[in-house]
């Protein structure tokens, strides 16, 4: 009835665009609960038991984004105490992939990426 995925290193965001994090984070995505079960706080209770388990791999951290219309996930976050500690995201632009993010976000290693393309702008 709900899931969260995780991931150590990298993972799939959309296309071809990936999102990337550096240890001691994790990245955490692909949250869901099925509609009739939402509002009884069970996602939370997925994402601490999903923590839990990282925390024995040695992830001290959860690293994730939300899209600024996804009021859904921003009161979730909220719920769960999360802290925001930067903005990161990109632009398409002429069929090139032009990221960007705060200080902070590079900081723990978070970047969005092209997997295998000549596209990407550094």
């Amino acid at each position: 009835i709900s899931y969260v995925w995780r991931s150590e290193e990298s993972a799939p965001h959309s296309g071809n665009i990936w999102v990337r994090v550096q240890p001691p984070y994790c990245y955490a995505y692909k949250s869901y609960t099925v509609p009739s079960y939402r509002g009884q706080r069970i996602s939370p209770g997925v994402h601490l038991c999903s923590d839990a388990g990282m925390l024995r791999r040695g992830y001290r951290y959860r690293a994730g984004f939300v899209e600024i219309t996804n009021w859904a996930s921003l009161a979730m976050g909220k719920h769960m105490g999360s802290q925001v500690i930067g903005k990161a995201g990109y632009l398409m632009l002429f069929g090139k992939c032009i990221p960007f993010r705060s200080k902070t976000v590079k900081a723990i290693g978070f970047e969005f990426y092209i997997r295998k393309s000549p596209d990407f702008v550094n």
